[in-house]
């Protein structure tokens, strides 16, 4: 398990990937940890989009979910990563919390009850809101095709963009070139342009490609992985299902680079979200404002 950990994050949370969710130690160890340093254990709100996918997915939910019960009083939802974005955007201030009050209070309560082997709750949201909304989500994500073409274009812009000597030292250096590029000129100008076609104006692009931000985060993430596909050589070989399973990465590694840390086997994951948490250090430095 590898862990990215930030001396001062925005959001006091550890934020897990779902794939840990059935590790009772690692569960443990995260929750000794988190009351020791004043912490809580963050699950992304698109984790369970993950957990229903499965074939079965009432066992999926109660096995992924019944060792949080130990830990319920420190387990915490996301709110939505585009709510959160908009509500940027809308507010012209970064977010202030990431966690959804509702959400937390709603998934404890499951817990509670799977504890005591009442899964009706769990039976109601398979038969209902996953019963009407999966059928359509499932058919857009596992588009991996057309995944891969979108990401291809992605990577042609992106590639455009990077001049050739800078593109000659993130090829030599891929497991750094996330970090390389999103700490650059080029980089901090790329976060700029995306927040402000997001609809923000130049002050508050600006406030939020300087300052630890979702949509900074966001954009951060979505160049992370082109440059980080760019300097292994590019999408060719990828596999489209590869690309889909990178595109969820996404969501743990925009709340993880604003909180303390992420748990995750995922040595990409941890590689990008370390270079979009640093990349914030260097751009507020860079674009500090002087009076």
């Amino acid at each position: 398990m590898d862990q990215v950990s930030g001396s001062t994050p925005p959001f006091p949370f550890i934020v897990i990937d779902q794939n840990q969710l059935r590790d009772r130690r690692l569960l443990a160890e995260l929750a000794t940890r988190g009351q020791k340093q004043g912490l809580q254990l963050l699950v992304p709100e698109g984790a369970f989009f993950e957990l229903s996918k499965s074939k079965k997915i009432m066992d999926t939910w109660r096995n992924s979910l019944q060792l949080l019960y130990l830990h319920r009083t420190s387990v915490c939802i996301s709110d939505k990563m585009t709510r959160l974005m908009n509500e940027e955007i809308i507010q012209q201030e970064q977010a202030s919390r990431i966690d959804s009050k509702a959400e937390t209070t709603f998934v404890r309560s499951i817990l509670e009850q799977i504890n005591s082997s009442d899964y009706s709750t769990i039976q109601e949201i398979i038969d209902g809101p996953l019963a009407e909304k999966l059928p359509r989500s499932l058919l857009i994500w596992n588009d991996h095709d057309n995944h891969k073409s979108l990401v291809t274009k992605l990577q042609a812009l992106m590639k455009e963009s990077i001049p050739p000597d800078l593109l000659k030292k993130l090829r030599q250096s891929p497991e750094t070139a996330a970090k390389t590029w999103l700490c650059s000129i080029s980089g901090a100008r790329f976060v700029f342009q995306g927040i402000k076609s997001f609809g923000a104006d130049d002050s508050t692009a600006l406030l939020l490609t300087r300052e630890p931000s979702v949509n900074g985060a966001f954009l951060c993430a979505v160049a992370g992985l082109a440059v980080n596909w760019i300097a292994n050589g590019g999408l060719e070989s990828a596999k489209p299902r590869s690309l889909t399973n990178d595109l969820h990465d996404i969501e743990y590694i925009v709340f993880g680079s604003l909180c303390d840390s992420l748990a995750s086997e995922d040595s990409r994951a941890i590689n990008i979200c370390t270079a979009v948490k640093e990349s914030f250090s260097v751009r507020s430095k860079m674009l500090a404002v002087r009076s």
